[in-house]
């Protein structure tokens, strides 16, 4: 049982289950087994393909709700990109100061420590116009 795939092991556990309801009188004598251990049975089986059923609920919720952060980084990095370097372009020369605090406030920190030890990256250089 215990090498059964989830499906096979639900319905061959069902299967079982109905046999021993359908034949209660018999195997209570020969195997003493009772209504309330099959009824302990099914609700153990149940608790086990309902986790089963909530692991699968939860990947799923966890890879949609990343592909959705991905989504909205790639929208940030998009308006970042093509609008607020290019303005910060424009203002260059009149506001050196300003300037100067917006690219820096634009490096990508990497707080959570990378694995190949690389320094921190500044952002992309807008296509010049």
């Amino acid at each position: 049982m215990g090498r059964l795939s989830e499906n096979d092991f639900k319905s061959t556990m069902n299967s079982i289950l109905d046999e021993a309801r359908n034949n209660t009188a018999a195997i209570s004598v020969s195997h003493k087994i009772t209504a309330d251990q099959i009824a302990a049975t099914q609700a153990a089986v149940d608790g086990v393909t309902k986790k089963s059923g909530d692991k699968d609920t939860s990947f799923n919720d966890r890879s949609a709700l990343r592909k959705n952060l991905t989504a909205d980084f790639d929208n940030t990095d998009d308006l970042l990109i093509n609008r607020y370097d290019k303005d910060m372009e424009l203002i260059r020369a009149s506001n050196v100061d300003v300037y100067n605090k917006y690219k820096s406030a634009r490096v990508i920190k990497d707080l959570g420590g990378s694995h190949n030890g690389g320094e921190d990256t500044p952002p992309q250089t807008p296509p010049a116009q």
